[in-house]
């Protein structure tokens, strides 16, 4: 989904079902309120038919989603980079393109998972250019670039 001016794009891209977004978007504006009630509106109901506590939910929501399932959490969109680095040519590497710098927000066309256990996810932006988004090497874990929910993106 590319329309993030959509309001109920921007639920569905949370993880909402299209049915539930539209329905909890009409209640909210029959009341004055926006998405970011809408929102909260289907937090609440996800917390209730799940039986978990708020922060149990917000938990489940920030963490990482497991190895198992790593095109969860790494997928095309828009990254805000944590560390300054060199962009390259290739998935692999390649040669030197130029650099992104901390706090650039960059948009990711294409996510390359690693093959082996450890390694680098990398992705492709939309003028080529590859960067590091995340690294795991000797059991140390390192965020290179974090994806900015649609929530963020409409803030």
């Amino acid at each position: 989904i590319d329309d993030f001016d959509n309001p109920k794009n921007a639920l569905v891209e949370m993880g909402f079902s299209e049915t539930a977004a539209s329905s909890a978007l009409a209640s909210s504006q029959r009341w004055g309120g926006g998405v970011l009630e809408a929102a909260n509106r289907l937090a609440e109901q996800e917390q209730s038919s799940r039986g978990w506590s708020i922060s149990e939910m917000v938990t489940d929501f920030f963490t990482p989603r497991s190895s198992s399932r790593p095109a969860e959490t790494y997928k095309p969109g828009k990254y805000k980079i944590l560390v300054q680095q060199i962009t390259s040519s290739s998935s692999a590497g390649g040669d030197p393109q130029g650099s992104v710098v901390e706090g650039e927000v960059v948009d990711i066309e294409d996510v390359k998972l690693p093959t082996t256990e450890g390694g680098w996810v990398r992705g492709r932006m939309v003028d080529g250019r590859w960067i590091n988004i995340h690294s795991c090497c000797g059991g140390r874990s390192c965020a290179w670039a974090l994806h900015l929910s649609v929530e963020t993106q409409l803030i």
